[in-house]
This record gives C-alpha cells, structure tokens and sequence, in this order.
C-alpha cells in the first residue's frame, strides 16, 4: 500500500471516488483520536513535516493493531453524509483534506488527551 495515494488520485478523477492521501489519513485518525476513538486507518507516507510527525505518533501508539483501508475509509465518509454532517462524500473529504495540518497539530499538542467523547449513532441519529 505504499503507493495508494498515488493510484487513488487517478481513479477520483475518473471515477468520482475519494482520494485515499496522506493528508486525509492522517486528519482522520488524529480527529478520531482527538474525541477518544481507538480505530486507526492506514496512512501513506507524506512529504509534509506537521502530517509526517502526527503519522508518527499514532503509528507508534496503535502497532498491533487492525489497520482500516480504502473501503473503510468511502463507508466512513459515505456514513458523514448519512447523518447530514456533509452533503457529499468529495464535500467531506474536502474538509478533511483542507483541515489537515490543524487537526494534525492538534492531536500533536494534544497527544493523549482525550478532549470529547463520540456521541451515539442515536444521539446523531444515524444508523
């Protein structure tokens, strides 16, 4: 999976799909963190220093575990859209990827600290 950002982009733009970077990985496991979440997505590697150091972190706190991948990542997504906190997966992962070095140096500042707690698939009302 070394190169799956590299694939990814080009299947989006045929396709439509999200693309699976660095970046978003990255945002998404720190943000996952970040409200108490254990789940760890697999992260390609980065070029940029603030997602390269947060990847780093969450990789030595989450060895031996399950790795999610690309079909969990799109259900993840698709299931932002179902609760109505995006109106299309590309709008989410958009977010996501334009937020990424903050909610990197967040989790980085923040490494260990749990600051809020996921709320309930019926408390969102989804499920």
């Amino acid at each position: 999976m070394r190169r799956v950002s590299s694939w990814s982009k080009p299947i989006s733009f045929a396709t439509g799909r999200p693309v699976f970077d660095a970046r978003t990985a990255v945002a998404l496991n720190c943000a996952l963190r970040i409200v108490g979440d254990s789940q760890l997505f697999h992260m390609p590697y980065s070029q940029n220093a603030v997602i390269k150091a947060a990847r780093k972190k969450l990789i030595a706190s989450g060895r031996g575990r399950h790795l999610l991948g690309y079909d969990d990542y799109t259900d993840f997504l698709e299931s932002v859209v179902k609760c109505g906190l995006s109106s299309s997966i590309l709008d989410a992962e958009m977010v996501l990827f334009a937020n990424a070095p903050e909610i990197a140096r967040r989790f980085s500042s923040k490494e260990g600290t749990k600051l809020g707690t996921v709320p309930s698939e019926s408390e969102r009302g989804c499920y």
